[in-house]
Parts: structure tokens; sequence; C-alpha cells
């Protein structure tokens, strides 16, 4: 005895709807990891705008060049300085 719920009488659709949402579940997995990935790099550029702005502090490079090179704001930098902005 097939153990089937009589509204899902239709084997085929029922089919149908198990193969949409497998391959639904695989296209998130996929998007999920594109957007982990991402996130893994832009941390890995903020971790490396940090380390280049502290080198160019103590190294006694001017405000302007160390915002032009990072691309940080002056807020951000201000907290680089202060030791408030941590990486990761």
């Amino acid at each position: 005895m097939d153990v089937f719920p009589e509204k899902f009488s239709d084997r085929e659709e029922v089919d149908r709807m198990l193969t949409y949402i497998e391959k639904e579940i695989r296209r998130l997995k996929t998007e999920g990891r594109e957007e982990g990935r991402e996130e893994g790099r832009e941390a890995g550029q903020f971790e490396m705008g940090i380390a280049v702005a502290l080198a160019m502090l103590e190294n006694g490079e001017p405000e302007e060049k160390i915002l032009l090179y990072t691309g940080f704001t002056p807020e951000q930098l201000a907290e680089i300085r202060e030791g408030r902005l941590r990486r990761g």
C-alpha cells in the first residue's frame, strides 16, 4: 500500500512540485554561498584598509593621503586613530 495523501492523488504533479522545491533549495544554497563569499571579501578589504591606514599613520603620512589611498571617511580615520574602529 502506497501511503499517499488523497488530496495529492496526482503523483506526477507531486513529483514536479518536489523537483521544483529541490531546485529552489539548490538555488538558494548557491545564492547564500555567493553572498557569504562577497561578505568575506568585503571584510577582508576593510581589514586591509585598516592595516594600510595604521601603517600610514605610524609613518606620519598626511590625513588627506590616507583618506585618498584607503577610501575611508575622515570619521572612520578618526575612529581608527583612536582605536575604536576594530578589525572584523
